[in-house]
């Protein structure tokens, strides 16, 4: 928040949200040896990665499944509920770049958190606001 860049390590990423906040603990080791970054402070970091096919979703499409996986729930064949699970890559104003989810993808964007995979669903759609959401 003071301007201050400082390069570091990753050194630890939950591989599970917390359930209550949906965020993800990540740890980057830096050097900060004028302590201009104080602890608790809020940052901003950009964590460099390969190369990779990514979608952008709003972030209230992501849910948790039984097990703690975060995922997309989508439409399949015969309009059958699915999990897909994803990885987050970044976080944007305008919403979440994921991987994990086909090349096209019917997104539940209503009423994911009251349907599971498997089961029959009747989708009604709408326009998309922003393209690419």
């Amino acid at each position: 928040t003071n301007g201050t860049e400082l390069d570091g390590i990753v050194r630890f990423i939950s591989r599970s949200a917390d359930p209550s906040t949906r965020t993800f603990r990540i740890e980057i080791e830096a050097e900060n040896k004028d302590y201009s970054v104080s602890a608790g402070q809020t940052v901003e970091i950009a964590i460099a990665a390969a190369d990779r096919k990514a979608h952008l979703v709003k972030q209230s499409s992501l849910v948790l499944n039984n097990d703690g996986d975060i995922g997309i729930r989508t439409i399949g064949d015969n309009n059958i509920v699915e999990f897909k699970p994803v990885e987050i890559i970044r976080d944007s104003l305008d919403g979440v770049w994921v991987s994990g989810l086909p090349e096209e993808a019917t997104i539940i964007t209503t009423g994911q958190n009251y349907v599971q995979a498997g089961v029959e669903v009747d989708p009604h759609y709408q326009a998309q606001e922003n393209e690419g959401l």
